[in-house]
C-alpha cells in the first residue's frame, strides 16, 4: 500500500493536492495513482492495475463480483482528540476516492466517523482480534502514525467488504485554515443556527469564510445544532462543494 505524502518545500502544490482529492478534482487522483506507479507518458498504460478477472467484496451476507479496473484512496482527516501519550487521534473525516479505469469514471465514498464496524485491536504494533466500535476509533489504535493510518485503512476495507485500498493522505481537520487561506476565503450559505460558534453565522445568511471560521465551520461538532456528525458532514460537504467551485474557477483563470 502506498502513502501519499506532501513533501517539504512545495506547500502550495500541497494544498492544492489536497484541496483538489477531497473536492472531488478527479484527474487529480489520476495523476497521483500515475505517480505512485510510476507510469510515464501521457498514453499506454504500465500493467500495474492487477490481475484481470472478477473480484469479488462481501458485504453482510451479500456477495459482489466485478471485473472493472477499479483503485481507491482513503483520504484521512484527523482531530485532536486523544489523550497525552494514549494512541493517536481520531479519524473523524473519512473519504474514498474511487477510480474507475475501465469506466473512465471517479467517484467518492464519504463514510460517518460513527459508523460501527469490526475495528482490528493492536497490541505491539500486532492485530489481537477485532471490536465492534466507531470506525474513527481505528486511527487511535498502534503506536505511530503508519500503526494509526494502515489500522483505519483495514477498518475501512473491512466495511467495504474488502476493496483493495491503493493509498492514503492524512492531513489534519485543523489544517483546513492554510487551505482556505490558499484560495482566499470561501463562501458557504448557513443552513442553520451556528451563533454558538460564531456570531456571523446566522441562519439563513451567506458569509465568506475566514481562516478562523473556516476551521469552527468544518469541524465543531459537540457544541452546536444536535451534536452529531452527521450535521457536520452537512457543513463539510457545503464547504467542499463550494471549495471546488473556487478552485475550478481559479484553474481556468490560472492553469
Amino acid at each position: 500500500m502506498n502513502t501519499v505524502r506532501g513533501r517539504k518545500g512545495s506547500p502550495l502544490k500541497i494544498i492544492i493536492i489536497v484541496i483538489a482529492v477531497i473536492v472531488a478534482f478527479g484527474l487529480i487522483v489520476f495523476a497521483i495513482d500515475k505517480a505512485i506507479n510510476g507510469e510515464e507518458g501521457d498514453g499506454g498504460d504500465s500493467g500495474k492495475w492487477g490481475k484481470e478477472g472478477k473480484k469479488e467484496l462481501k458485504i453482510g451476507k451479500q456477495k459482489y463480483e466485478y471485473e472493472d479496473q477499479v483503485k481507491a484512496y482513503l483520504i484521512i482527516g484527523t482531530d485532536d482528540t486523544s489523550k497525552k501519550g494514549e494512541g493517536g487521534d481520531m479519524a473523524d473525516f473519512l473519504v474514498l476516492a474511487v477510480t474507475n479505469k475501465t469506466q473512465n469514471a471517479f467517484g467518492f465514498i464519504e463514510i460517518d466517523r460513527d459508523t460501527i464496524v469490526e475495528v482490528p485491536v493492536l497490541e505491539d504494533g500486532k492485530e489481537i482480534g477485532t471490536y465492534p466500535e466507531q470506525i474513527c476509533i481505528a486511527h487511535w489504535e498502534g503506536r505511530n502514525e503508519d500503526e494509526h493510518n494502515s489500522n483505519t485503512v483495514k477498518a475501512v476495507r473491512k466495511l467495504l467488504g474488502g476493496i483493495d485500498i491503493h493509498g492514503y493522505y492524512t492531513f489534519k481537520l485543523r489544517d483546513i485554515k492554510a487551505v482556505n487561506h490558499a484560495v482566499g476565503g470561501v463562501t458557504v450559505d448557513i443552513k442553520e443556527d451556528l451563533t454558538k460558534l460564531d456570531p456571523e453565522f446566522k441562519k439563513g445568511t451567506t458569509v465568506l469564510l475566514d481562516d478562523k471560521q473556516a476551521e469552527k465551520f468544518v469541524r465543531a461538532r459537540k457544541q452546536v445544532g444536535d451534536g452529531t456528525n452527521k450535521e457536520r458532514m452537512t457543513r463539510q460537504r457545503e464547504y467542499m462543494k463550494q471549495l471546488y467551485s473556487m478552485v475550478i474557477g481559479q484553474l481556468r483563470e490560472e492553469p
